[in-house]
């Protein structure tokens, strides 16, 4: 609820509310830090890299290629 004070403090007639907005969001976030960090700690992940200048995950196209080939499979079985 504090949020939501300062929210409303900083940004008058603003509707957003910590439920779902905020929490939704931080989910998201959460969520992409976890696959960006199993990108470039995970044992099954060699080939990518992070450019810090563009703050951007790299790697060359084969190794994009497997990556979403494998994911994209996971994604289709568990759904």
């Amino acid at each position: 609820k504090a949020l939501e004070r300062k929210l409303h403090e900083k940004l008058p007639g603003c509707s957003l509310e910590a439920k779902p907005h905020i929490e939704s969001r931080m989910k998201t976030l959460k969520t992409n830090f976890q696959t960006v960090h199993k990108m470039l700690t995970g044992p099954n992940c060699s080939g990518f890299g992070w450019d810090a200048t563009r703050q951007v995950v790299t790697a060359e196209k084969p190794v994009w290629d497997a990556y979403i080939q494998v994911h994209l499979l996971f994604s289709i079985i568990v759904t």
